[in-house]
């Protein structure tokens, strides 16, 4: 396989736009509590995080499923990752 730079490459967009939806969902809601709008704010957020995963899977993968699968490997892969270090994170500041 000649082509593992491409393969890797796109496992490491899908991480990286993992880490930029989640971790904006992660700062986002840290904030609303002293936000004058959460709901906008929320909802601000969403739209933003959302149209940015959307166009970098659209521009990733060029239509090939192939392509898609493996950004979407790094994308679920790094929602675990951040679960995993959050949920450690609020352990550690509760106990």
């Amino acid at each position: 396989m000649t082509e593992w730079w491409l393969w890797s490459a796109l496992f490491a967009a899908g991480l990286g736009l993992g880490l930029f939806f989640y971790g904006g969902l992660w700062w986002t809601v840290r904030k609303m509590p002293r936000a004058r709008h959460p709901v906008g704010m929320m909802l601000a957020s969403f739209v933003v995080r959302l149209g940015v995963t959307t166009a970098g899977f659209a521009l990733l993968t060029a239509g090939d499923w192939r392509r898609m699968l493996a950004a979407l490997l790094g994308f679920v892969l790094m929602r675990g990752m951040l679960v995993n270090r959050f949920k450690s994170a609020d352990a550690v500041q509760s106990g």
